[in-house]
């Protein structure tokens, strides 16, 4: 069971309290290994640890001056500027450390929660549908679209068959593109695309939702231009990986 102690959530697992994350200590927040629930809910035991939610923005109002910079931030929209005060939305909070890193005034402190998990079951969607998504956007289900959370396209995918409209509800629903966001945020924008859903930039946001173009979209004359770049060669064995069998 997890268990609050002062500022901290943690859980002991054989007698042993572990950190989620070393940087994590200078914040307050001390959250032990999760590999039992990981393993409970995902089937086994490595951690992707940006899946298990267990921080929440918290905003000091005596510092905090309206400037809209944590607003402009966030990947899951968890934060309004009302009044001239910034205020979280907990129940869209990922606790990704974008507000704090950025807050001029220092504000916003990252406290502790219970610990959740993101996820979507790839498993809960039709599979055919699942699969012909996955192709349209040229990636294989298996593949790992987020390196920060390890999300495979197939949950992306599941995710969008189940609802997400923006890379922000994926965020919300799989924990991927709350970390980085340098890959997976065009692996997503190419499963909404093949989801037939064109998404664009927030007008709050300073997120650059721009898609860029993939080998698999290039010209056959600029293959046929540059011939020593091996285009051809390598959007072959690009489509060869991603074959589902």
């Amino acid at each position: 069971m997890w268990k609050k102690n002062g500022d901290f959530w943690e859980k002991k697992l054989n007698g042993v309290i572990h950190c989620e994350s070393e940087v994590s200590e200078t914040h307050g927040i001390e959250i032990e290994s999760i590999l039992e629930l990981h393993q409970k809910t995902f089937g086994r035991k490595e951690v992707c640890q940006m899946r298990i939610i267990s921080l929440l923005a918290k905003v000091d109002e005596d510092l905090c001056i309206g400037c809209k910079t944590c607003e402009f931030v966030c990947p899951t929209y968890a934060i309004e500027v009302k009044d001239k005060m910034s205020k979280v939305d907990a129940s869209r909070c990922t606790g990704c450390w974008n507000c704090e890193n950025r807050c001029p005034e220092h504000c916003i402190s990252m406290i502790g929660r219970e610990p959740f998990i993101a996820r979507v079951d790839p498993r809960e969607v039709d599979q055919d549908k699942l699969k012909a998504l996955c192709k349209k956007a040229k990636l294989h289900p298996k593949q790992s679209v987020c390196g920060c959370t390890g999300t495979k396209a197939e949950e992306v995918a599941a995710a969008i068959l189940k609802g997400a409209k923006s890379v922000g509800d994926i965020g919300l629903m799989t924990g991927a593109s709350t970390g980085c966001g340098e890959i997976c945020l065009q692996n997503c924008l190419r499963l909404l695309e093949a989801g037939g859903i064109k998404y664009k930039p927030h007008k709050k946001g300073y997120q650059n939702y721009f898609k860029i173009k993939t080998i698999f979209e290039i010209p056959e004359e600029v293959f046929k231009k540059y011939p020593k770049y091996h285009f051809e060669e390598d959007k072959k064995l690009l489509e060869k990986m991603i074959e589902i069998e």
